[in-house]
């Protein structure tokens, strides 16, 4: 997928941020109120490499 990730950038990177979304909250709400912005923390890491 180098090709279309080269292609559009920002596309990929929205699609991740999308696709570890729903996870993210889903883990989140179980945890609590305090585990969310831990969870946001990966989502940051992705998506700073990506760009």
């Amino acid at each position: 997928n180098p090709s279309t990730l080269a292609h559009s950038p920002p596309s990929a990177t929205s699609q991740i941020s999308l696709t570890a979304s729903p996870p993210l909250d889903f883990r989140a709400t179980k945890a609590g109120p305090v585990k969310p912005r831990a969870a946001r923390t990966p989502n940051s890491n992705i998506t700073v490499p990506f760009r």
